[in-house]
This record gives structure tokens, C-alpha cells and sequence, in this order.
């Protein structure tokens, strides 16, 4: 662990008790003269530590900086897989890309990649995902679960489902989910997310789950053809968040669920996932590609897929498409 990343994680957790030094060099097993040039560094870089003569060293604000020693800091052991290895890069193609690339090195499960900038952000069905640097959250987690290639739709749901519950800590607000991959408020775009994934002889060699979470935008930030279509968190709050700390609660949030499901739970993550999907009880028509279903959105089964209806009586597995509902 960095140095920067040791001093942070004790800050975190002395809050507002501060720190004194010797204990800050007896837990970071650090000397005095590194830690003083350390904290010189982070003051460079925004971080508000104040020095009190009894106190010690105490952090009274954090930048709202993507950064991966800080990142580690707050995780601490809170995750088991789920942020792991973090890289944090300014500017990439898409972080599905970058986490793919460095999946084909064998990077570990649980690498997260985070960007400030994508160059060709993208979301299902060839769309593209609209960001803003320093206002938007784009990440990407790499996993490689032993599941069957039919069971993939489950990444999509645990990705809703842990941003739900992020955004739920953080603002109090109860987001939807709209069947396969938004997270919706008050019928607005608030959260996407893309699955990719590498399989042999239908196994799984790595999946990446992409997230992209609008934040801080302002509503006039969004692009002219999603006018009324998008939230983000200071819309509906009308305040600033810290992305660290929403990046923070969202991995969180996953490596829980992925346990879970890892643990054989699937079925729990999928009632809380049926529990806030406004697709389900509806007449829908799904469109993939040339072809058009209609039917009722019944549920959705132990592999992740929606169970449709049909108006013959016929109960179709829907994997991929796009959903309107029939009025």
C-alpha cells in the first residue's frame, strides 16, 4: 500500500478524534520524517489536514478527486474482491475497454478501473454513454466468476441492485430499476450499466461490469437530446457529492452482493431486484435488433433473464432488448 494510502486510511478512521503522531508512525509503520513529507503532499492535493497541539492530526475535508491511494484508504478490508487493485486513468476509450485490455494480462478479479474522460463511452445496444469530466462516475470491475454463460444476466442485476443501495445510504432516495440495465428516478435516468464479457466452451473466462453514475451535473449539462431523461445526484439533492466517497459506498455495495451470490444467494438479489423494477406488471414490447415481442413482465428467473408472457399464453426468456411499456 502506498504511503499516502496508509495515512489516509488512519485519518478515516480516527475521524474527527484525530491522530497523534507517534501513533500515526507505530500504525503506518512509517518514520516521522516520510509521514511530514507525505501529509506536505496531500495538502498539495487538497486534502484539509489540520494539526492540533494535543489532538494531533485530524482530516476535516477530503477533494472530490478520483485517486487510487485514497480509494484504497477508504476501502480498507471492507471488500473482499471488489476493489482489490484500483487504477484510476484521466482519459481511456471506455473503462470496459481498459479493464478488457488489462483482463487479457491476467489481471486479478476485482480490479476496478476508473476514468475521468471517455473518449468512446458506450452503453447497451451500440449507445453511447454520455460522461463529464469531474462530475460523473465511470468505472469498470473485472470478475471472473465460475458461472455458466447462461447465468451472465445476474452481473446486471447485482450492478442495479448495488447502486441502488449505494445511492439509498447516501441521499436517502429509493431508486427503480428498469428491466435490463437503468437506474431510474422519478422515471429519469440516473445510472447505466454494460456487461461485457470472454467465454470458452460456455464457461466464463472474465465478465466486466461497467457502471457509469451521473452525479454532479447540472441539469443543463446533459446533452440536448437527453433534456428531461436524466437525474443525477446534485439534481435531485441539490448539492455536491464526493465521488470518492459515492465510488466508495458502491463498491461496498457490490463485493457484498457478489458474495452473496457466490454463496449460492442469487435468489435473495433477485426479490430485491423484482421489488424495485417498474418493468415487471406491465404490458412491454422488447425490441432486439429486427425482431419485436410483446407480452407481460412477469419476473425473472435463477439465471437473471426476464420471464415474458405472451399473449398466446407462452412464457419466453428474454435475455437482451429494448423495453417500452405498452400503455
Amino acid at each position: 500500500m502506498k504511503h499516502e494510502a496508509r495515512i489516509l486510511q488512519e485519518f478515516y478512521r480516527a475521524g474527527t478524534d484525530g491522530i497523534v503522531g507517534a501513533t500515526l508512525q507505530t500504525n503506518t509503520r512509517l518514520d516521522g520524517e516520510v509521514i511530514e513529507a507525505t501529509i506536505r503532499e496531500l495538502r498539495r492535493k487538497g486534502f484539509g489536514i489540520e494539526s492540533h497541539p494535543y489532538q494531533g492530526f485530524c482530516l476535516s475535508e477530503s477533494p472530490d478527486i478520483l485517486w487510487d491511494a485514497d480509494l484504497t484508504a477508504r476501502l480498507g478490508s471492507a471488500t473482499g474482491i471488489v476493489g482489490r487493485q484500483l487504477l484510476v486513468v484521466e482519459e481511456t476509450t471506455s473503462t470496459n475497454d481498459e479493464a478488457e485490455r488489462l483482463a487479457l494480462k491476467e489481471a486479478p478479479e476485482g480490479l476496478v478501473v476508473l476514468a475521468e474522460i471517455q473518449t468512446r463511452g458506450r452503453g447497451r445496444l451500440g449507445r453511447t454513454w454520455h460522461g463529464r469530466s469531474g462530475k460523473s462516475l465511470l468505472l469498470s470491475v473485472l470478475l471472473r466468476p465460475a458461472w455458466r454463460v447462461a447465468e451472465l444476466p445476474r452481473l446486471t442485476i447485482m450492478g442495479a441492485v448495488a447502486v441502488c443501495r449505494a445511492v439509498e445510504r447516501l441521499a436517502a432516495i429509493r431508486p427503480a430499476i428498469k428491466w435490463p440495465n437503468d437506474v431510474m428516478v422519478e422515471g429519469r435516468k440516473l445510472a447505466g450499466i454494460l456487461t461485457e464479457m470472454r467465454a470458452e466452451s460456455y464457461r466464463v473466462r472474465y465478465v466486466v461490469l461497467g457502471i457509469g453514475v451521473n452525479v454532479n451535473q447540472e441539469a443543463a449539462e446533459f446533452p440536448t437530446e437527453l433534456t428531461g431523461r436524466c437525474e443525477s445526484l446534485r439534481t435531485l439533492t441539490g448539492r455536491t457529492w464526493n465521488r470518492a466517497e459515492v465510488t466508495t459506498l458502491l463498491l461496498q455495495e457490490l463485493d457484498q452482493i457478489y458474495e452473496r451470490v457466490n454463496e449460492g444467494r442469487f435468489k435473495e438479489v433477485a426479490a430485491e431486484w423484482q421489488d424495485r423494477c417498474t418493468t415487471l406488471g406491465q404490458w412491454i414490447s422488447v425490441r432486439s435488433g429486427s425482431s419485436r415481442q410483446t407480452g407481460f413482465a412477469e419476473s425473472i428467473d435463477e439465471e437473471g433473464g426476464l420471464l415474458l408472457r405472451t399473449g398466446q399464453g407462452l412464457l419466453q426468456r428474454i435475455t437482451s432488448g429494448d423495453v417500452t411499456v405498452i400503455s
